[in-house]
């Protein structure tokens, strides 16, 4: 089962686990755990097609990666044509975190949800 963006709203991303990111041309895939649907939680990749343009902190990046071992989803959300993304990055060796916005944009971006198997 696939959910659109019109549909999202069943659904909460805020402190989901940021397992893997893969970055394929305009094609941008999150693999994350604890995504909240419809009161249970789950696991579930998240697809942004046709992303042209990466902004991290507001300056352009060639691709978004995983910066840590370990980030949690703050904010995922579409407005204005653009995919907006928080994640929290955690060194918990050097006890450290940082907070990194992202923005994703190109002519036509979609945005699609796959929920995993139940936990």
């Amino acid at each position: 089962m696939t959910i659109a963006e019109s549909d999202l709203t069943s659904i909460s991303f805020h402190d989901a686990g940021l397992m893997g990111i893969i970055h394929a041309g305009s094609i941008v895939t999150l693999s994350l755990e604890d995504v909240l649907i419809d009161g249970v939680q789950m696991e579930a990749e998240v697809t942004i097609d046709g992303a042209d343009t990466i902004l991290r902190n507001g300056l352009p990046v060639p691709d978004i990666r995983m910066e840590k071992k370990d980030g949690e989803l703050l904010t995922l959300r579409k407005e204005n044509g653009q995919v907006l993304i928080a994640v929290q990055w955690d060194d918990f060796i050097a006890k450290t975190h940082e907070v990194v916005a992202y923005t994703l944009g190109g002519p036509e971006v979609v945005l699609r949800v796959t929920p995993s198997a139940r936990r």
